[in-house]
């Protein structure tokens, strides 16, 4: 069985009136996860194999009409059950995806400690902005166990992003974000040994190692599509183990930090670009301007 994209969204319009009557989810909700009265110019979220997945649509069907905003995850299915695999959009051009915040990986996804670390630490600066990497709709937005001041975001193609160890949350729970809107403050809380961002990504409340989707050095997607099947949660095939104690509290205060360039009288990218070793195109993506942005005297930008 196939099922078309106009298809799709009349079976979760379908399921979501259902719900709504039953009072289980709330209209405000639906709307913030599918838009579904602008399906023209809404990116497609999935495409099916040849051969339909019924696994992955009751994964789907529980995604949808789960929503809770204080467990993390929520979602009881088995993932390793997918039969086919599952191609998402993650973003349908260039503007679709930025960086949480545009700085150096401190840990990756793997092994830390005998303890599985189920994201990236993004490096940052205690009240350093923090961003939605994708368009979405807040899940959650509060004070988790280890993850200190944390956020959660819905994705309309099934995914969801975490921000955590925050400052400060700006968010409330039901709120759309686009790509690129705060989220939060940077910080250290919860089980955190210095100020960094733990970014994850999610599916079916399963963490996927960031990097599948990310290329971190380049802050930029690797593809606007993603291939989703029960592989990409083994572990053991994308973790890298570290020793112990690579990333304990030394690590972080010794990391290298960010260096920044005050915008000054005079200023333009290319000379700020010449003077610390790098390009335009770099400055333009750490600092998510355009070549055509007006620089404004006394900000700071990331130069490295």
């Amino acid at each position: 069985m196939q099922l078309t994209r106009s298809g799709l969204y009349k079976l979760l319009l379908g399921i979501g009136l259902f719900f709504i009557s039953t009072g289980y989810i709330d209209a405000h909700h639906l709307t913030n996860l599918i838009n579904i009265s602008d399906t023209d110019s809404y990116p497609e979220p999935i495409k099916f194999t040849e051969v339909f997945d019924s696994s992955f649509s009751a994964a789907w069907d529980i995604y949808i009409n789960t929503w809770d905003t204080e467990i993390l995850n929520p979602y009881i299915y088995d993932y390793k059950s997918f039969n086919c695999p599952v191609n998402l959009c993650l973003a349908s051009d260039s503007l679709g995806f930025v960086m949480p915040v545009a700085n150096i990986v401190t840990s990756s996804y793997g092994h830390r400690k005998g303890r599985q670390h189920q994201g990236v630490d993004l490096d940052l600066e205690t009240g350093d902005t923090v961003v939605s990497a994708f368009d979405g709709v807040v899940r959650m937005s509060r004070f988790y166990y280890g993850y200190g001041n944390m956020v959660v975001v819905r994705h309309h193609n099934g995914l969801e992003t975490l921000y955590g160890h925050l400052s400060k949350v700006e968010v409330v729970p039901g709120q759309f974000v686009k790509a690129g809107e705060m989220v939060g403050l940077g910080g250290n809380t919860g089980h955190s040994f210095g100020s960094h961002l733990h970014f994850e990504i999610r599916f079916m409340g399963q963490p996927i190692d960031p990097s599948k989707f990310i290329a971190f050095d380049k802050f930029s997607l690797l593809n606007n599509e993603v291939q989703i099947d029960s592989a990409m949660f083994a572990n053991s095939k994308l973790v890298k183990k570290h020793k112990d104690g690579e990333h304990s509290e030394s690590h972080y205060k010794s990391v290298k930090k960010s260096k920044y360039h005050v915008i000054r009288q005079g200023d333009t990218l290319s000379a700020i670009a010449r003077k610390h070793k790098t390009t335009v195109s770099k400055l333009c993506k750490m600092n998510r301007l355009s070549a055509t942005s007006t620089l404004k005297l006394g900000k700071k930008l990331v130069v490295n």
